[in-house]
């Protein structure tokens, strides 16, 4: 019999099988003595900014938050949980692409090379941890949508080094597989091989770790239910096309495991994130809920018409600019900004629901949400006016206690992105000196 082995890769615990090893929580029982779990980081990216003034609470004198606004209404459940700086701009990268490429590295963008100067946060604590975690860093996005929808710059956040992006996964199936090896299956389960060793280690356990270690084999086997029954679905739908055009049909060629319903998808991109941080298995994911300058038809967000990109011109109404389709117009500013604003509400919604799910999966001292620190935002501000300063940007969960939520932090001058990445940084356990060309982190507590 294979029993659980402690520390196969620097106080991981792993269950292994015939043919699946998955990576355990952290359990209270097999941590050193008097430790805590680590913070985990996540950077939750969306393109096309937001029209002036939605992305503006309400606070007291003291910074207190009191109210999230209109639009950011979803997120109002999560608020003694989030920081909302103010003035944040970024000095060196601004834009659908140049700021997309950058907003994790803190650096000048080189169009002619393809260059963000990286690496960028996320490889950053990657590197720190790589022998802690199965994917120290995990980078996904949802599959693009219209032009510029293989564009570098507007697809790539994530920085190995200057002039090497990160391959990003679009593919739920594909992104279990990395985390867990085995392929989702709506009959089988690659834990029925770890039987045995779930067993060997539950007899090792408190009764308070015993069920955090089912719920999270429970997580495991939800995901690839949900995962295998959309997969059989892209089956099917690409089956009867080809009957009806008369083509062939290969069922062993693979399939993308992606949702028609968009929330749907990107629900389970963030439910694979959520549980890619609870197992360990990485230390921290960046997920762009879309590429930079987004064209998506936001027809699933109901009263909406055109496409994100075109909304975020908000002032432009009559459908004939350069940004719009030839076809959808406006009938004014008014209607048109609210369908923008109902769009990056409608992406909100899929954050908060994700902020839901850390908060509820357990660890010592509290949730996953207490160990995360989680940067949601956007390379620009106004969308209309593609600003750099001011940008939505805010940080929700208490980083295992260096960040204090409920707050509005009203600065007096502009703070350059990459102080909050320091903090990240320092929060996460790096021991950086500075960050892009800054040495003075955002003060979050």
């Amino acid at each position: 019999m294979t029993f659980p082995v402690l520390r196969p890769l620097a106080r991981r615990t792993f269950l292994r099988g015939a043919c699946a090893t998955i990576v355990a929580p952290y359990l209270e029982a097999l941590a050193p003595r008097g430790s805590a779990p680590p913070v985990r980081a996540a950077w939750l990216y969306f393109p096309n900014g937001v029209a002036d003034g939605s992305w503006a609470p309400s606070a007291d004198r003291g910074g207190r938050l009191r109210r999230l606004n209109e639009t950011m209404a979803p997120l109002e459940r999560h608020r003694e949980r989030i920081v909302i700086p103010q003035r944040v701009f970024t000095p060196r990268g601004n834009g659908h692409g140049a700021g997309t490429a950058t907003w994790l590295t803190g650096a000048d963008w080189e169009h002619r090379e393809l260059n963000a100067h990286g690496p960028s946060i996320d490889q950053v604590i990657a590197r720190e941890f790589a022998d802690e975690h199965v994917v120290p860093a995990l980078t996904i996005s949802a599959r693009g949508e219209g032009f510029f929808a293989a564009d570098v710059p507007r697809n790539t956040m994530s920085w190995a080094a200057p002039g090497r992006p990160v391959f990003r996964e679009t593919d739920p199936r594909a992104v279990f597989q990395q985390l867990f090896g085995g392929g989702p299956s709506a009959d089988t389960s690659l834990l029925d091989d770890l039987k045995d060793q779930v067993r060997a280690l539950q007899r090792r356990v408190s009764q308070s770790d015993r069920r955090q270690l089912d719920a999270y084999l429970d997580a495991i086997r939800t995901l690839e239910r949900r995962i295998a029954f959309v997969q059989d679905e892209a089956t099917a739908r690409r089956l009867a096309r080809a009957s009806e055009l008369g083509l062939p049909f290969d069922p062993a060629r693979p399939i993308e495991a992606v949702p028609e319903d968009h929330g749907e998808y990107l629900d389970l991109l963030l439910d694979l994130v959520a549980l890619a941080l609870w197992s360990g298995a990485s230390r921290c994911a960046s997920f762009m809920l879309d590429h930079g300058q987004s064209n998506r038809y936001c027809t699933f967000v109901p009263g909406v018409r055109g496409t994100w990109h075109a909304l975020s011109h908000w002032k432009d109404t009559s459908g004939k600019t350069e940004d719009d389709d030839g076809v959808t117009s406006w009938s004014s500013r008014r209607s048109k900004r609210e369908m923008y604003d109902a769009v990056v509400t409608w992406h909100h919604e899929r954050v908060a629901r994700f902020l839901d799910r850390l908060a509820s999966l357990p660890e010592t001292g509290g949730s996953l949400l207490d160990q995360s620190m989680v940067m949601y935002g956007s390379s620009i501000s106004d969308g209309h006016e593609h600003g750099e300063r001011d940008l939505p940007v805010l940080i929700a969960g208490g980083a295992g206690g260096a960040v204090r939520g409920g707050r509005l932090l009203r600065q007096r001058r502009e703070t350059p992105l990459e102080r909050l990445h320091l903090a990240t940084l320092r929060a996460t356990g790096v021991s950086a000196d500075k960050f892009g060309d800054e040495d003075s982190p955002l003060d979050l507590t």
